[in-house]
């Protein structure tokens, strides 16, 4: 009824239901084409309740993103699928305020038998209210390869504790144990424990979000160059996402840093209780935010602005949607 009044989006027509909080029904095209979707507001899941603006609208970070698009691989497949993920590409934030409403759709065509194209958009309750959220190219891989990161540099323990200005985590994101920074390297210790280990479900969330958010973002405050504030650092380039397995609930976080200009580069593993790889980050660029502005094309006009300064980054300094949202949606100043 609401949305026969317009006051909400519709549901997918045509669909099956699945057992996703969020991405709850499906439906099969032809030539193999997917459409996954669902109605969600800020309280469908966890990844949304748990992660919100300090104005309090809830926020879905990059890393659940990611996780979706882990979970509607495995439900393909019958079972989790290691991956790569190339060409990452991000359009706009999927945030929801009080009573907000939105349908999420995430659309997975076939690109030969082992390679998808993945888009995710969302639709609000008037028909112009469309938004284009996410496009990537995703294969797959054998779980198998090298050896991983091995750090060289003497680290100093540091109190693991993460905390941001402008976002509020719940439980979920509370995951921190272990932190050692040196030069240009760190090493994380990572575990879901108390309330937060109901959450852990690989069937539901292969690339536990908040797990997942801590381990690539915790520490880059601790290895950003000198004279730059971590808390103004935007992603800027995935070089290679590889996602072996899905997380487990305790893990290890390698990380070394190397400088670029005033930009960091950074090279990620994260690691099983037996040290071996359940994903691989490398060549993850960070910009201040100023030198993406001054790439940036001239500032378009934009009909609504946030009044939340997280949000404003991107569109007061004129940051397009690509250079800019990421940002937003995935590490924006993990300032350790």
């Amino acid at each position: 009824l609401a949305a026969e009044l317009g006051l909400a989006p519709a549901a997918l027509a045509d669909a099956v239901p699945t057992a996703h909080p969020l991405l709850r029904q499906r439906r099969d095209e032809a030539g193999g084409r997917v459409v996954f979707g669902g109605l969600v507001d800020e309280h469908s899941d966890w990844v949304l309740d748990q992660h919100r603006l300090k104005s309090g609208e809830a926020l879905l970070p990059g890393t659940g993103y990611l996780d979706l698009l882990a979970w509607a691989l495995a439900e393909l497949d019958g079972g989790f699928v290691p991956f790569r993920v190339e060409g990452l590409g991000f359009a706009a934030p999927l945030k929801l305020g009080r009573g907000e409403q939105r349908r999420i759709e995430l659309v997975i065509e076939p690109q030969g038998a082992d390679a998808w194209r993945v888009e995710l958009s969302s639709q609000g309750a008037e028909a112009d209210d469309r938004q284009e959220h996410l496009s990537a190219r995703i294969e797959r891989i054998s779980a198998a390869g090298s050896a991983p990161l091995a750090l060289q540099q003497a680290r100093q323990p540091r109190e693991p504790r993460y905390a941001h200005p402008e976002l509020r985590f719940g439980p979920n994101w509370q995951c921190l144990q272990r932190f050692e920074a040196g030069v240009a390297e760190a090493e994380l210790g990572l575990a879901l424990h108390g309330g937060a280990e109901a959450s852990h479900d690989p069937a539901l969330h292969p690339l536990h979000p908040g797990l997942f958010d801590m381990a690539i973002g915790a520490a880059q405050g601790a290895l950003a160059p000198d004279g730059i504030d971590a808390a103004r650092l935007l992603p800027f380039r995935y070089g290679c996402l590889e996602v072996l397995a899905p997380l487990p609930a305790a893990l290890c976080s390698r990380q070394q840093a190397r400088a670029e200009g005033e930009n960091l580069v950074l090279q990620i593993d994260l690691l099983d209780a037996q040290g071996d790889p359940v994903l691989r980050l490398r060549d993850f660029v960070l910009k201040p935010a100023r030198a993406l502005a001054a790439a940036a094309p001239k500032p378009r006009p934009r009909s609504a602005v946030s009044a939340n300064r997280l949000l404003e980054v991107g569109y007061r300094e004129g940051f397009s949607p690509a250079e800019g949202v990421s940002a937003i949606c995935t590490a924006l100043g993990h300032a350790g």
